[in-house]
């Protein structure tokens, strides 16, 4: 039966699936197996496009960069708990970080930096980069 509308045929489809779910399942996962690598590689690219859309977000200007040193190149960057309790929120969740952002409707609480930034605040309780802007500014202790 030819469809005049895509809305229609996506519409019988998903009625077919709800009315037929182990069939479907069934399809799915077939599908799935002889296309292994093609499965993954739409997995990396939403992975990917998930975490982009996430760092722009929390990025000043909506273009990714470190909130701390101003780092832009995307493979150095991910997002911040600013509060900590970053590893305990992580298992809570049990879902990708990114996805759990979007879904929540991008709540406040989280910035991006870089990975360097990002362990010695964890270590450190600051980034040195702070310190090093105290020093510039006179309001440090050590010149």
């Amino acid at each position: 039966m030819p469809y005049k509308l895509a809305a229609d045929r996506a519409a019988q489809q998903k009625r077919w699936r709800a009315a037929n779910r182990e069939k479907s399942r069934s399809y799915i996962n077939a599908w799935s197996a002889r296309n292994r690598e093609k499965v993954r590689e739409a997995g990396r690219a939403r992975n990917q496009a998930d975490r982009l859309e996430a760092l722009s977000r929390y990025s000043a200007g909506g273009l990714p960069q470190c909130s701390c040193c101003g780092e832009m190149t995307v493979e150095f960057l991910g997002i911040d708990h600013i509060d900590g309790g970053g590893r305990i929120h992580r298992r809570a969740i049990r879902t990708s970080l990114y996805i759990w952002l979007r879904h929540n409707g991008w709540p406040r609480g989280y910035q991006v930096l870089c990975h360097n930034c990002n362990l010695a605040k964890g270590f450190y309780g600051e980034c040195p980069h702070h310190k090093l802007a105290d020093r510039r500014s006179g309001n440090g202790l050590d010149t």
